[in-house]
């Protein structure tokens, strides 16, 4: 959505979006190391902090958790929830480059925002940089593949100027490899009966 789409509904996000976020999420941890002791994780387009709220409950060992993210108004929200938390910090990107350390995480996260990146090789290379050696990288979106997903690409571009495009898991594929990540798992999955969804995990060589 626009960024004042978003600030309309930052508030209700959480709630308009539970299941979806439950079913997606749920994929994008499943691809996580069982243990997390004293690692470091990136959460790239964190929102109102949904993954990162998860991730704290499931994995307490965790060190520290960033979330990046380019609506004020979710990282608001996001905010409020962590207040005070001495191992989550959220920062403010606001351009296309993000602001953190390069060589700086064990693991960079990415849930249901590769649609809106307009240079999404870039991106990813811009996600491998700030993975320290042998890092992984955790991709989750929306397929282009769904049943209405082309119905959708066409609506969502008149009122979101954020948007790109979805992609299909084999594109993914090829993206991750042009950014110079290494062998990797991919696979599809059901969102319901008129969406599919895609995650991949790959690792810094």
């Amino acid at each position: 959505m626009s960024k004042a789409i978003y600030t309309k509904f930052a508030k209700e996000y959480d709630t308009c979006w539970a299941r979806f976020s439950d079913i997606t999420i749920a994929q994008a941890l499943a691809q996580l190391p069982q243990d997390l002791t004293h690692k470091t994780i990136l959460d790239v387009g964190c929102g109102t902090g949904i993954l990162i709220r998860k991730l704290l409950k499931i994995h307490p060992e965790i060190d520290s958790i960033t979330g990046i993210d380019v609506s004020e108004s979710m990282l608001q929200i996001a905010n409020r929830k962590f207040k005070g938390h001495n191992k989550v910090q959220l920062i403010y990107q606001a351009g296309e480059t993000m602001d953190v350390p390069e060589r700086s995480f064990d693991i960079v996260i990415s849930t249901n925002t590769f649609h809106y990146f307009p240079s999404p090789v870039g991106k990813l290379q811009e996600m491998k940089n700030v993975l320290k050696n042998d890092g992984i990288l955790i991709l989750e979106d929306y397929s282009k593949d769904g049943v209405v997903a082309k119905y959708f690409e066409w609506a969502i571009k008149l009122y979101d100027q954020w948007h790109y495009k979805a992609v299909t898991l084999d594109e993914g594929e090829g993206m991750i490899a042009q950014a110079g990540f290494g062998a990797c798992y991919a696979a599809n999955f059901p969102i319901d009966v008129f969406w599919k969804g895609w995650v991949i995990q790959a690792k810094k060589e």
